[in-house]
């Protein structure tokens, strides 16, 4: 037992004094790198903004060429870059309130509708690429407001069209059942206007046709001298009223948007000689269009008993109340969770998306039918946990081409892959009619490209906060080492391959860890147990000594031999680690620094600043150093 004591005693005072002649060890080479150290971030620093000057050059002559572009052909809509020409626009479009004469024709409304979906389009697309502006955020801030008030004019447009078909209902074909209904439909929009002429119980569903879009009639309705709305708003730009409220929820908004509207009934025109009087009930005293709440207040009368207390109220107000089963179509392409997906509506004085009222939800994943019961006519829309792909299960980036690089990414039910490159970024997969019409046939920004994702369930954007979100072993990096990494794996893109690393997620936060290889380009990428992979360590808040340091080291190959650490002076990293060579202060000079070796160079080209930019775009979105 004495023995064993001693022996335990001398490994204690061993260990004891290995430690610290390896915190000598570090203390000392710190010192003696100290000047080396203060240089690297200097450099990387001035080779961002080289990078900065370049894209400026870029961006301005893409811009006058735009302009003069826009100019040749005379184009209607204004350009989005201009305040004055939006306004002016906006102005003159929602002034213009005229209605044809007669009929419920809406060709003239989808020419405008046409333009203005255009005008969305390029105010998104102004929007996503912002982002390197000097200032974007103002620019943002601009741009989000005309697109906002773009789609209250649209909006207020179909209420204009609304009332058109209500005063109107006389030159409509019935249905058999003698009640009104309209339907039209184009790429962007599916509507549907019933009206209650007969106010006979027997018919108790509206079936509009088009995008499956159907409605029961609870008997309060049937029994009352209104008219119900359904319009379907695709397109990326539909949910931007909604999305403050969605973000701040940690919600997605899948598919289209659908307004479900009840409104009041106009009595019939009445017809006398040559002239024709039409109602004008159905407008509100600001001109909008008047719109009904459901479930209809009962008056009170005197006679009435009161109830005896509140629980009683809540008790009769809910059994009163009459449900719709509802259905409609998403759009297709569209990937949903069935753990996370749901329906909501519009919660107005809440500014969010609420599941009060809404019951026996169903949404088909194959065919995209969607039905729910609803006791509220409010926008409503097919909702999804916006961050359901984190944390990412792996990721990885490899070079494709000259100044160009495929960034994969696995989440928890879905995988993407996307192609970075100078023009921007496109989905490679996943690939189905949807994505391959829209977002593999055409570059795209990258804040757009990935929004359009979103749209359509695949939620790959991470979050800038923990907020209202609940991950296990997920710890959030410090902005510093992540951007400091992101700045390294993007300068040397077109030189490396890299991964996820398993020991990133567990390390503190202050710290980022991620594998990484030399590659060729057509070079194909290694399997996971390759032994040419290495791992990179970057910490900014390097405790040696009584001062933190911004440093990293590669890790040593687990096959480096006794004397190789030796002669490496047996120094270890942050947390034991044993390096592979020397501390440096920046990521990109620990890459650039592990291309002195044998291992084969991917390119001698020069990599342009331009693609630099992209896909540290995609990666300050993505997130995959917090979230991996």
């Amino acid at each position: 037992m004495i023995s064993e004591a001693r022996i335990a005693e001398q490994l204690r005072k061993e260990q004891e004094a290995r430690a610290q002649q390896q915190r000598e060890a570090l203390e000392a080479l710190f010192a003696q790198e100290e000047q080396r150290l203060g240089e690297q971030p200097e450099a990387v620093a001035r080779l961002l903004e080289e990078h900065a000057g370049k894209l400026r050059v870029i961006r301005e002559a893409k811009e006058k060429e735009e302009q003069w572009n826009r100019f040749l052909q005379c184009q209607e809509l204004p350009d989005p870059r201009s305040e004055r020409e939006v306004n002016a626009f906006l102005d003159t479009w929602n002034a213009d309130t005229a209605v044809a004469e007669q009929g419920v024709n809406l060709e003239s409304l989808y020419k405008e509708l046409h333009l203005a979906e255009m005008l969305c389009d390029e105010l998104e697309h102004h929007f996503s690429v912002a982002t390197g502006a000097d200032d974007a955020t103002v620019t943002k801030h601009r741009v989000a407001d005309h697109l906002l008030r773009v789609r209250a004019v649209i909006n207020a447009k179909w209420d204009l069209a609304t009332v058109q078909i209500l005063q109107n209902i006389d030159y409509a074909t019935r249905e058999s059942n003698e009640n009104f209904q309209f339907t039209s439909v184009t790429n962007r929009y599916a509507a549907g206007v019933w009206g209650n002429l007969t106010k006979n119980p027997r018919h108790k569903t509206i079936d509009f046709g088009e995008r499956s879009m159907t409605s029961s009639l609870p008997k309060p309705l049937v029994l009352s001298n209104v008219s119900i709305r359904m319009l379907l708003q695709s397109g990326l730009s539909a949910a931007a009223p909604f999305e403050v409220g969605a973000r701040a929820a940690n919600l997605s908004i899948i598919g289209p948007i659908l307004y479900f509207d009840l409104v009041e009934m106009p009595d019939p025109p009445k017809v006398c000689d040559n002239w024709t009087i039409r109602p004008t009930s159905i407008f509100s005293r600001d001109g909008k269009l008047k719109r009904l709440q459901y479930p209809f207040k009962k008056p009170v009368t005197e006679e009435e008993e009161e109830p005896a207390n509140e629980e009683e109220t809540e008790t009769a107000d809910v059994t009163s109340i009459w449900p719709m089963s509802v259905t409609y179509e998403l759009d297709s392409g569209c990937v949903l969770q069935q753990d996370t997906v749901s329906v909501r509506w519009w919660n107005e004085e809440q500014t969010t998306w609420d599941d009060d009222g809404i019951s026996d939800v169903e949404v088909d994943l194959a065919s995209g039918l969607v039905k729910f019961k609803t006791i509220h006519f409010s926008p409503t829309a097919v909702i999804q946990n916006a961050y359901a792909e984190l944390p990412y299960i792996d990721w990885d980036i490899r070079p494709s081409g000259t100044n160009r690089a495929i960034a994969r990414i696995r989440g928890l039910f879905n995988d993407i892959q996307v192609e970075v490159g100078e023009e921007g970024c496109r989905l490679l997969h996943p690939s189905n009619k949807y994505t391959q019409t829209y977002l593999q046939d055409k570059w795209h920004p990258t804040a757009l490209l990935f929004k359009h994702l979103s749209r359509i369930g695949l939620g790959f954007i991470g979050p800038t906060s923990m907020k209202g979100l609940e991950m296990e072993n997920v710890i959030l990096k410090n902005p510093l080492v992540e951007e400091a990494c992101i700045n390294g794996i993007s300068l040397c893109a077109s030189r490396f391959a890299f991964r996820r690393s398993t020991g990133n997620r567990p390390a503190s936060s202050s710290k980022c860890m991620f594998q990484f290889r030399p590659l060729s380009i057509g070079e194909e990428t290694p399997a996971l147990d390759d032994e040419s992979w290495r791992t990179l360590v970057f910490d900014v808040n390097w405790k040696v000594g009584e001062k933190a340091y911004q440093a990293g080291y590669v890790l040593a190959r687990p096959e480096t031999s006794e004397f190789e650490l030796k002669s490496a002076r047996g120094i270890v990293g942050s947390d034991g680690d044993v390096m592979d060579g020397t501390v440096h202060a920046s990521p990109y000079h620990l890459l650039m620094a592990t291309l002195d070796s044998d291992m084969p160079v991917a390119s001698s080209s020069e990599q342009s600043a331009l693609f630099t930019r992209k896909l540290s775009e995609v990666l300050l979105l993505i997130r995959p150093l917090c979230f991996s």
